[in-house]
């Protein structure tokens, strides 16, 4: 496949969350992925990741098929990413962490 044939990348992205939409509404954007944020509502995914290499949080993308994921909290941040919507995230083995797959 070359370059601009149509590949993954060119997928639009997922509709943000309901709490990202009230933001819009708030006249408040939602953070894209990678800008610094101190709560998952902030972020157009839904999902504000905290780094401990970086120091901080920054928006990261919802987990995809087969990538390790946990629910999503009532916390402020992730440590973990939940799953897409559509997916759901179990775990066949205890000893083995949750991985999303389709519902």
């Amino acid at each position: 496949m070359g370059v601009g044939s149509g590949g993954d990348h060119l997928r639009d992205p997922p509709p943000p969350s309901p709490v990202a939409r009230e933001l819009v509404t708030q006249g408040l954007s939602p953070q894209t992925t990678g800008a610094r944020c101190f709560h998952h509502s902030e972020c157009f995914s839904d999902c504000c990741l905290i780094s401990l290499n970086h120091g901080g949080a920054f928006c990261a993308p919802k987990a995809r098929v087969a990538m390790m994921c946990l629910p999503q909290t009532r916390g402020n941040i992730n440590i973990i990413c939940p799953c897409q919507r559509g997916l759901s995230g179990t775990s066949k083995d205890s000893g083995c962490a949750r991985r999303c797959h389709l519902i």
